[in-house]
C-alpha cells in the first residue's frame, strides 16, 4: 500500500466552506472523469450519495513539488514543478480537497497546500 492510499484509510476532515458556490461541472471537460472518481471517493467515505456532494473548484494545477499539495511526514519529494489537478468538494458545509497528477486517481488530501500557479504551463512563462 502506497502513502497516498493510506490517506484513504479515516473520514476525512472537514475543512469550513466559505463563501463557496455550486459548481457542478468542471469548466475544463476534460476534468470530468476525475472529478466524478473524487465525488464517488468522497461519497463512499462519508457513507453519502454522489449527486449529494457538490463541486466547488476543479482545475489544473502546478504543485511546488512531487508532493502534489499534500507532504506526508517523513517523505521525501523531488523539488521540482509538477502538473497537477485541485478539486474542491462539499457536502454538508464542509469542503473537502483532493488533489493528483492530471493523468492519475485523485487523493483527500487531509492538509492540502495551495498550488503555486492555476494552469500547467505558466511557471516557464
Amino acid at each position: 500500500m502506497d502513502d497516498r492510499s493510506r490517506l484513504l484509510e479515516a473520514p476525512p476532515q472537514p475543512l469550513t466552506v466559505e463563501g463557496a458556490g455550486k459548481d457542478e461541472a468542471p469548466a475544463d471537460a476534460r476534468l470530468q472523469p476525475v472529478v466524478q472518481t473524487a465525488r464517488q471517493d468522497l461519497a463512499t467515505m462519508l457513507n453519502a450519495k454522489p449527486e449529494t456532494i457538490d463541486v466547488i473548484e476543479a482545475r489544473y494545477v502546478t504543485w511546488a513539488d512531487s508532493s502534489l499539495g499534500c507532504p506526508q511526514p517523513d517523505m521525501e519529494y523531488m523539488q521540482v514543478l509538477t502538473d497537477g489537478v485541485l478539486i474542491v468538494l462539499s457536502h454538508g458545509g464542509a469542503s473537502y480537497h483532493y488533489h493528483g497528477s492530471p493523468e492519475g486517481r485523485p487523493f483527500y488530501c487531509k492538509q492540502p497546500q495551495k498550488p503555486v500557479i492555476g494552469q500547467p504551463g505558466e511557471a516557464s512563462r
